[in-house]
């Protein structure tokens, strides 16, 4: 399964080994003691399922060593060949045994299309909803291929963003009655794309989800309206739409109880 790293003329012999995507996924698969150790300053914005990450750049992966077991398996991977064979070298150098490098590092295992973790602010995901929405709108088509569509192209939906859209989805007919019913004499389609998405997520979560408090659904939607919509007067009409939302619930014209079902 391993495959010890090619060695070049005048150049000593690293002693970990090397692992492609494929046998890399394997390892981690079949060996749950495996400990995956991402090296890249760039962990946020996308690493392998159950990695944990200790930068070579910050010192962060040398604090850490006289911490960790030299007797478990390691697979160290990063962004660059040259950084991710400095994380390996690193842990063989204090005495480590049983080292596997990621060949062709984390773009490897983009390319294979496994599953990637990112970690991505609760606006972060509301934005990828909205637009996400919004394309199934101008595009007229599924949301499912939508999504498929996404993650081929390496674009990052998380679990936040898809509860978001796929409550949207079950709830359409009935969001966009609410819309219709307090921006009176307008159809949904007389709302600009952009904003309509914007007000749909928002009232998802104010009427559906009691996990969020209503305030933070109504100010989320006007600061991703202030870097989405495309009319300076776009913040102040969400702003006025939600308000009005918000009064109703206040006012117990809405369902308080607010469960997603």
């Amino acid at each position: 399964m391993k495959k010890k790293i090619e060695k070049k003329e005048d150049e000593a012999m690293p002693g970990y080994t090397g692992a492609t995507a494929e046998e890399a996924k394997k390892l981690i698969d079949n060996d749950l003691d495996l400990i995956i150790i991402d090296v890249s300053p760039f962990y946020d914005d996308g690493h392998i399922p159950g990695a944990v990450n200790y930068p070579v750049e910050n010192g962060s992966l040398e604090a850490v060593i006289p911490d960790l077991d030299p007797e478990a398996k390691y697979l160290v991977y990063c962004h660059s060949d040259s950084v991710s064979m400095s994380g390996a070298q690193k842990l063989e150098d204090a005495g480590f045994k049983d080292i596997i490098r990621l060949l062709g590092n984390f773009q490897a295992w983009v390319d294979t299309d496994y599953e990637i973790k990112k970690k991505i602010s609760r606006r972060g995901s509301r934005e990828a909803a909205v637009i996400l929405l919004y394309q199934k709108d101008l595009l007229n088509k599924e949301t499912a291929t939508l999504i498929k569509n996404d993650k081929l192209n390496q674009k990052f939906l998380d679990e936040f963003a898809l509860h978001l859209i796929n409550g949207v989805d079950r709830h359409l007919k009935e969001i966009d009655k609410f819309i219709c019913n307090i921006v009176e004499n307008w159809s949904i389609d007389r709302i600009a794309v952009i904003d309509r998405n914007i007000l749909r997520v928002a009232i998802y979560e104010m009427r559906y989800d009691k996990d969020i408090p209503l305030k933070v659904s109504v100010d989320e939607a006007i600061e991703i309206a202030k870097s989405l919509g495309q009319k300076d007067d776009t913040p102040k009409f969400i702003n006025g739409v939600l308000g009005k939302f918000l009064n109703q619930i206040s006012q117990g014209v809405q369902n308080k109880s607010r469960k997603d079902h």
